[in-house]
């Protein structure tokens, strides 16, 4: 935690500015609460109502909220999402390069003193700790609950909700960096950084002092932090022991999961669909243990993560002009520049490399029916969450056109293509300097000029000075630095968007953050890890059957499944939820393994990233992590 971050919250215990994003306190509250604005007030007079206590326990869950969400604007999803086999942000001839801001985090180019999501994850974890705290410290100070006519408990549970918070933002920080600076309230000193042993026991100890005072599950989700919420935290910290800790603690994570799943802390069940995990209403969805709230589509708490994928003429195809579109994330590619396939073991190898990762729109089945194109029918129903080949609008007949702005000429309609490459009749070909050779762009972030481009094999022990992937082939260049308006399958899986009829639903649905399904998936791997394959297979399957028609599953998962099924049934599941590194981390995959345009790194460090320069800078006493300089 930066000294300035104390010193602010410090100050906040004689007086406090409070911004409230009111909506969140509102939702929780059960209650409407107009937005009060003051520039200066004093906590020994601002608490004399209700709404005010929940106001102030409310705003640091208005942090929580912009940390989690969706991909990219959310710090922690995008973190676990951008750098793996399933998401990515390429350039597009100039648009959503930034500086290589997103591909240095695909290209696992992390740099303490680079501008990296890496940096704003130290941030949201400590800003996240030092509300927190301050949040306990003003309650437990100020708040006179029994005139105020709180119910009995309110107190404790407001507290052990925001000890949990903590517990998760700690968490998060362990899973990004390791071990880090420990505080139990804001007025101490300045520390230095605990080990990975040390935090995981003060994130455990959080836990299981929060968890017998915590509230029990609400009928309706609003975003409480319940016992539930807490147990599933807990299961996530042993889940991933082995890799924080480099200790087995599997079978503590599994007597956790099957109490979540017998009810000891709420009772929970799976959804028929995928609608009712993530549509118009799911906060009545009993599948979902902890979530973002959104409510009535007055306000987008979260950040939906459609406008960062839809191309610019979805809007159309959509028939809704309000629904924003900036053209720039889309899914890892399963095809080559010659429709040949990246994924191990299909029909069509593509001769540029084969990977047992990645082509995650290929690994759900045709009939999966997820993989419909997403379209709103009416009534709070939709289909499908991709945006995948010509999108045209069944039920209106319009189509996603482009603008003639970039390779597709005004009016054309565009097609999705499950491909990163220049492969339109108008491409933008790569630039040339004056004696006529190809700059080209390498993983050092630098334009090196180089011989005109030819097929040559990837080295992945030498980043620098070789070719990422095949480039070059049959005159197209591919990778992620050469995507153009429509390459890439698009996801739009969280805030479904209406009609303009019913637009006033647009970001009702609330974003899950922990569901019963992950705890399901947990409990499989570590069936799984200790022999029983068969109970784990089943389990998968159980969930699996909720995608196909009548339950008919083309490709089960068999009983004796090694670990990369493992891992493509982690990907589709939970695409785009803000969980791939830890899962590929947790089977030692994300340096050691290659994916589409991502050689295998092989150096461990990467496992973790670095500390921010500007964190060292403000407290000598931090370590950088080993391996960065």
């Amino acid at each position: 935690m930066s000294p300035v971050i104390i010193k602010l919250y410090r100050q906040m215990k004689n007086k406090i500015s409070i911004i409230m994003i009111v909506t969140l306190a509102a939702i929780m509250h059960g209650c409407n609460i107009d937005p009060e604005y003051y520039s200066q007030v004093y906590p020994e007079t601002f608490f004399d109502s209700q709404d005010k206590v929940y106001q102030r326990f409310a705003r640091p869950f208005s942090h929580w909220a912009t940390t989690l969400g969706t991909v990219p604007r959310s710090r922690f999803t995008a973190t676990q999402t951008l750098c793996t086999d399933e998401i990515v942000m390429p350039n597009r001839n100039g648009d959503w390069y930034d500086g290589g801001f997103y591909m240095n985090l695909f290209n696992h180019s992390f740099a303490p003193g680079t501008d990296g999501y890496w940096n704003y994850a130290w941030e949201a974890y400590s800003v996240g700790v030092a509300q927190s705290y301050s949040a306990m410290e003003d309650i437990d100070k100020y708040v006179d609950f029994k005139a105020l006519g709180f119910p009995e408990g309110t107190r404790e549970s407001m507290l052990n909700q925001l000890k949990t918070l903590v517990a998760f933002f700690y968490l998060q920080a362990l899973d990004h960096f390791g071990g880090v600076p420990l505080y139990s309230s804001n007025g101490e000193e300045l520390k230095g950084r605990a080990s990975e042993q040390e935090t995981f026991e003060f994130i455990e100890k959080l836990l299981k002092e929060a968890l017998p005072a915590l509230p029990a599950k609400d009928s309706v989700q609003n975003g409480k932090i319940t016992r539930g919420v807490a147990a599933s935290l807990l299961a996530r910290l042993y889940f991933n022991a082995q890799s924080y800790i480099k200790t087995d603690r599997y079978s503590d994570c599994a007597k956790v999961c099957q109490d979540i799943i017998d009810g000891v802390y709420g009772t929970y069940a799976t959804a028929n669909s995928f609608q009712d995990i993530f549509g118009f209403d799911n906060e009545k969805c009993n599948e979902l243990i902890w979530v973002i709230p959104s409510n009535n589509g007055t306000r987008e708490v979260h950040g939906g993560q459609h406008e960062y994928a839809m191309h610019y003429g979805t809007r159309n195809y959509l028939n809704n002009s309000g629904a924003e579109s900036w053209n720039g994330m889309c899914l890892v590619p399963s095809l080559d520049s010659d429709e040949k396939s990246y994924k191990q073991g299909a029909s069509n190898p593509s001769p540029k490399g084969q990977y047992k990762l990645g082509s995650p729109y290929a690994k759900f089945e045709d009939t999966d029916l997820r993989k419909k194109n997403y379209l709103y029918i009416g009534d709070k129903k939709y289909e499908g969450m991709f945006l995948h080949g010509k999108l045209v609008n069944r039920l209106t007949g319009v189509a996603c056109v482009a603008n003639g702005e970039r390779e597709f000429a005004e009016g054309d309609t565009v097609a999705m293509v499950d491909q990163i490459a220049q492969l339109s009749p108008n491409r933008i070909l790569p630039e040339k300097d004056k004696d006529g050779k190809i700059i080209e762009y390498w993983n050092d972030d630098r334009w090196l000029k180089n011989n005109p481009p030819t097929i040559k094999p990837v080295d992945s022990t030498n980043l620098r000075g070789q070719w990422r992937t095949n480039r070059y082939s049959n005159g197209r260049y591919e990778g992620a630095m050469y995507a153009e308006e429509n390459s890439g399958v698009r996801i739009l899986k969280f805030s479904p968007i209406p009609n303009a009829a019913d637009n006033s639903l647009r970001y009702n649905p609330d974003i899950p953050v922990i569901r019963l399904t992950e705890i399901i998936y947990t409990l499989a791997e570590c069936e799984w890890r200790a022999g029983n394959k068969a109970s784990a297979a089943q389990r998968i399957n159980n969930i699996r059957k909720r995608y196909f028609e009548s339950g008919n599953d083309p490709n089960p998962v068999p009983s004796d499944f090694d670990e990369y099924r493992l891992l493509d049934e982690w990907l589709i599941e939970f695409i785009g939820e803000g969980r791939r590194r830890i899962d590929l981390i947790r089977h030692n995959k994300f340096t050691t393994e290659a994916w589409w345009d991502h050689p295998a790194d092989n150096k461990p460090h990467l496992n973790r990233f670095p500390i921010p320069s500007t964190a060292i800078n403000a407290n000598s006493k931090l370590e950088q992590n080993p391996g960065y300089y």
